[in-house]
């Protein structure tokens, strides 16, 4: 076999294995993706209930609740994303862009987020306070 047919042998390989490797991702990092995509739709678009329901026993007044009313969120980008050992605690860091609307200042905010997999509402929660929006 010439060097040639043994290179194909090796990449042909190595993408079966990354192929079948695809598709035994466990359930709670599937589960991870939707969570981030469905928190950063949700941010974007104002749903703060939402987003609350994301958070570890974050309460808010009925105050702060109104005071998001005038929050927009223009930018919503992943700095830096890592999945810990064991995989059920991943940490980002996000950078968000916002502005309230009785000023129209543009603002920006880094966020660390830690989320980790509870069983017992087998979901991902964010223990990060939400954001201080100023």
């Amino acid at each position: 076999m010439g060097l040639t047919n043994k290179f194909y042998t090796f990449l042909s390989l190595m993408v079966f294995l990354l192929l079948s490797s695809c598709a035994s991702v466990p359930e709670e990092l599937e589960m991870l993706d939707t969570t981030l995509n469905n928190y950063e739709k949700a941010m974007l678009w104002g749903e703060y209930n939402y987003i609350l329901t994301s958070h570890k026993g974050d309460k808010m007044s009925s105050y702060q609740r109104e005071k998001l009313n005038s929050i927009k969120v223009t930018s919503y980008e992943v700095l830096f994303s890592k999945l810990l050992p064991g995989g059920k605690k991943f940490v980002q860091k996000v950078g968000l862009k916002y502005y309230n609307r009785s000023y129209g200042v543009l603002r920006s905010l880094t966020v660390d987020q830690e989320w980790v997999f509870e069983l017992e509402r087998n979901a991902w929660v964010l223990l990060t306070p939400f954001p201080d929006f100023k």
